[in-house]
């Protein structure tokens, strides 16, 4: 499970450079990934500008990761009709 954080200045005078950096983020439509230190340990997140403030994701290591084939192995490879493909991506994009 992904943790979230909200991120907010930590002072008044780091307001106004918080608010720059996270609508440049917004205005260009980019998040952030980054390393950062919590709990003695160094986590890998991603933060995003979310309203007023930015929202940090703690994000999972390679090895707390299932590996896809085992995931995904005993599922099989179904075969699907490209008219239902083209009427779920109509539904979807509305």
């Amino acid at each position: 499970m992904r943790k979230p954080y909200y991120l907010v200045p930590v002072d008044k005078p780091s307001t106004d450079p918080f608010a720059l950096v996270r609508e440049a983020m917004r205005k260009t439509k980019k998040a952030a990934l980054a390393t950062v230190v919590l709990w003695q340990r160094e986590r890998h997140v991603l933060i995003e500008p979310l309203d007023n403030g930015m929202l940090m994701t703690l994000m999972h290591s390679a090895k707390e990761i299932v590996p896809a084939k085992r995931a995904f192995d005993e599922m099989g490879t179904p075969k699907i009709d490209p008219e239902m493909t083209e009427i779920a991506s109509m539904i979807i994009d509305k």
